[in-house]
Order: C-alpha cells, then sequence, then structure tokens
C-alpha cells in the first residue's frame, strides 16, 4: 500500500513538473516572439528609408541581425532538405541559406507585392531557397530506420566565420519537451541523448508534408500563433 501511495505521488509530482516545464517554455517562446517582433518594428523606418533611397548596402547591413530570429528554422529545414535528398551535404550552409535571404529581401523588400510583415516576408524567402532545390515529397515510414545516425545529412555546416562576418552560431538543442510537451518518452527515444532526440526528431519531421511539418514547428518551436500562421 505503502509502494502504491508512493508510486501515485510521483506520477502526480511528475504530472505537475511537466505542467510547469510546458508553460515556462510556451513564456519562453513568446518573450523570444515578442523581442524578435519589436527588433524588427524597430529597424523597419529605416528599412524603408534605405528602401526609398535605393541604398542597398545599408538595407542589407541593417537586416543582416534581424535573421538570427529565423537561424535554428533555417538550420532544421536544411537538415531536412539533406534527409530527402534535395541538398547534399556541404552543398549549402546556413550562413549561405541566410545570406541568399538577404539578398532576396532586398528585392521583395521593395516591390512588397503581398503587403507581408517583414517577419513573415523573411521566413516566406526560406522557404522559397529550400523548395527550389527540389519538390515536395512525403515520406510513408520513418527516416530514422532507414538512415544511419553517423550520416553526415543529420548535421549542417553553419557556414562563415571570421573576423569580419558575424558569427550565425550554433542552433539550440532540439528535445521532445520542446515539441512533444505532453507526450511521455516513446520505447525509441527513452532514455536517449540530447543528439540523438534530435536525429529522430528531425527524421520523424520529415516524414510530414512541408507545410504541416512548417506549421508545426513555426508553432512549437518559433512561437507563431495560429493566426500569424495562417495568415502566413
Amino acid at each position: 500500500a505503502r509502494l502504491q501511495a508512493l508510486d501515485s505521488a510521483l506520477e502526480q509530482l511528475v504530472g505537475q513538473i511537466r505542467g510547469h516545464m510546458k508553460v515556462l517554455r510556451r513564456e519562453h517562446l513568446q518573450r523570444r516572439k515578442r523581442r524578435s517582433d519589436s527588433d524588427m518594428a524597430g529597424i523597419t523606418p529605416e528599412l524603408e528609408s534605405h528602401s526609398r533611397q535605393g541604398d542597398k548596402a545599408a538595407f542589407m547591413e541593417q537586416i543582416k541581425p534581424i535573421l538570427r530570429s529565423v537561424r535554428d528554422h533555417a538550420h532544421r529545414e536544411l537538415v531536412i532538405a539533406q534527409l530527402e535528398g534535395h541538398v547534399a551535404p556541404g552543398d549549402l550552409t546556413v550562413s549561405d541559406l541566410l545570406d541568399e535571404v538577404i539578398v532576396r529581401a532586398w528585392d521583395r523588400y521593395r516591390k512588397n507585392i503581398y503587403g507581408q510583415p517583414l517577419d513573415r516576408m523573411l521566413m516566406m524567402l526560406l522557404h522559397e531557397i529550400l523548395d527550389e532545390y527540389g519538390s515536395s515529397r512525403v515520406a510513408s515510414e520513418s527516416l530514422y530506420q532507414e538512415i544511419p545516425r553517423t550520416d553526415p545529412r543529420y548535421r549542417a555546416r553553419i557556414g562563415w566565420a571570421d573576423d569580419e562576418e558575424e558569427v550565425w552560431g550554433q542552433a539550440d538543442p532540439l528535445t521532445l519537451e520542446e515539441v512533444l510537451p505532453d507526450d511521455e518518452p516513446s520505447e525509441a527515444t527513452h532514455g536517449s541523448r540530447a543528439e540523438e532526440q534530435r536525429r529522430w526528431i528531425l527524421a520523424q519531421l520529415g516524414t510530414f508534408p512541408r507545410r504541416e511539418r512548417r506549421a508545426f514547428t513555426l508553432h512549437m518551436l518559433e512561437g507563431w500563433d495560429e493566426d500569424a500562421i495562417g495568415a502566413f
């Protein structure tokens, strides 16, 4: 009876901890999203001024730091594109991808055909560039079972880093608590290390159609709300 009572109390405690961690995670995402939105709103007048004056160099320099907010998403999407076979490992780095976003942002911002807010426009360009490397596919079974864990496709190089350029840095950790905060650990991931969880999650995400995967990650990992995702 004592063991049963202890197990019951422990189960309740674990549930409370999970619930608390979920709330903290959501609050962290919301704070990060608000900070990103504030940063983008803060530079918008200057971007508009550079655009009107045709000052491409100043525009690119101004918008570069803002792309830190899409770095992790770019890293994940690049790895998945490698797992899908659309991008060969080493052919495209995170820095290459973000540099191309900056270049295209100049032209797209000046036209701004769809009147998209800056964050949506940058994310749209990021997806546009990656999608040019291959057509959409839908996997019928887990890529994790098909690709060895040591396969280089599970990693994406960051790219340039020297005294003259800003370093994008490594992507934030990706764990099950971030993508499935309410779930019990599965047999495939129970007791696994963070790196193993990251590979498993990326492989599972690769089995979803692109639009569904991106909607899920933008919500769970980037803090976008349903309205923003629907508009996007």
